[in-house]
């Protein structure tokens, strides 16, 4: 399996982005490595470390967790919501 590391500057790349994902979701993009370090540009916008990953498996699993907390941050409003004294 290839990784972020094995593209060299300039390589054009179609990756999944995760930056926002609480809002616009997991979409893909075509960008282009930037930098060594894993920064890919994409659409003038630079991504970085798991703000980007290279098969959309890779973005759903970083994304679980956080989603899983979310959801329940929103539930325990909502209960409280519910059980606020009008």
């Amino acid at each position: 399996m290839i990784s972020k590391k094995d593209y060299i500057v300039g390589d054009s790349v179609k990756v999944w982005i995760t930056r926002y994902w609480d809002t616009k979701g997991i979409y893909q993009a075509e960008g282009h490595i930037h930098h060594m370090d894993g920064y890919i540009r994409v659409d003038g916008k630079l991504y970085y470390g798991n703000t980007w990953h290279l098969t959309r498996k890779e973005a759903v699993d970083y994304i679980k967790p956080f989603r899983h907390r979310k959801i329940k941050n929103l539930e325990l409003k909502l209960k409280k919501l519910k059980e606020m004294q009008l």
